[in-house]
């Protein structure tokens, strides 16, 4: 049989991309997708590309898998009663702040959208952030 770049052989080795080091990790299941890997001593999660270059850090556990180049986020905000509630954002592929937490639920993005909030309503992962209804 003839090897090809296109085949898989039982012998061959498989490339190590991301060393083997960290203690969590997550990823989109989406073939070539980023991952993340968790470094519980420094509280902190580090983004791949599917090359294995780094993307950027982020908090342990801060922020979700990217899903369209977007990862969903938590954070704690001041109520109008000066209690606090949990309210979720975005994050882009630097790990910016694309999306600010304004929703009280929110999902990954998916084919651009992302379900927010009870009332069946979606946000674009484009430029355009204003929500709409569910028609």
């Amino acid at each position: 049989m003839k090897l090809t770049e296109n085949t898989v052989s039982s012998t061959a080795k498989a490339k190590e991309i991301i060393e083997a080091v960290y203690d969590g990790y997550g990823y989109s299941g989406v073939s070539r997708g980023a991952v993340y890997v968790e470094d519980h001593a420094v509280k902190k999660q580090y983004y791949f590309s599917s090359a294995g270059s780094e993307l950027f850090e982020y908090m342990l556990r801060g922020a979700s898998v990217l899903f369209n180049d977007r990862a969903l986020y938590t954070t704690q905000v001041q109520d109008a009663d000066g209690g606090t509630a949990t309210r979720y954002g975005y994050i882009d592929s630097h790990g910016k702040v694309s999306i600010q937490p304004i929703y009280a639920q929110a999902s990954n993005f998916s084919e651009g959208l992302a379900r927010v909030n009870k009332i069946l309503s979606f946000i674009k992962s484009d430029q355009d952030y204003s929500a709409f209804k569910k028609l």
